[in-house]
């Protein structure tokens, strides 16, 4: 409870934890790598730490109650894995978007391609090449369905943020 995103102490900003997020869907190496990454790029001085973590702390631990009303948080944090790498990758400003990328066609096929932590490197030229021959298991019709159903999800989320 003391660490915010499960790897940043609150009261002591020297002391870190990896590997202790729990996925309700996802990996747990892969968000581990995320967090190492994370802390890294803190420990380095290329990401700062978040001002007024006790606040974050405290909104995000909410956040999760609500979310995971039956699961003991004292002892486990449970998040879903590509919206918590997503969280960590936007605090180190390695969130891929159209812009970063440089292309919308890479950013499409990496939407579509099979979600791995190469996607948080927006640097990384090699990665995003690697998204243009990666394979794609998902049928068309299926894609085209979930894009029908986005504006949905968007109305859903709206209403429920009120």
């Amino acid at each position: 409870e003391d660490f915010y995103l499960a790897c940043c102490h609150t009261e002591w900003p020297d002391l870190y934890l990896v590997g202790h997020a729990r996925p309700v869907i996802g990996n747990i190496p892969s968000m581990s790598e995320m967090q190492a990454r994370l802390v890294c790029s803190m420990l380095a001085g290329d990401c700062p730490r978040p001002d007024s973590l006790h606040k974050l702390q405290r909104i995000d631990l909410e956040k999760r109650r609500r979310k995971f009303p039956s699961v003991d948080l004292d002892v486990l944090f449970p998040v879903e894995m590509i919206p918590y790498c997503d969280r960590l990758a936007k605090l180190m400003h390695a969130f891929p978007t159209r812009r970063s990328i440089g292309s919308l066609r890479r950013w499409w096929r990496m939407q579509i391609t099979p979600a791995t932590t190469l996607h948080y490197e927006p640097e990384d030229p090699g990665a995003h090449d690697e998204h243009t021959s990666a394979p794609v298991y998902m049928p068309t019709p299926l894609i085209l369905l979930l894009l029908a159903l986005k504006p949905l999800d968007w109305m859903y989320r709206l209403a429920r943020r009120q």
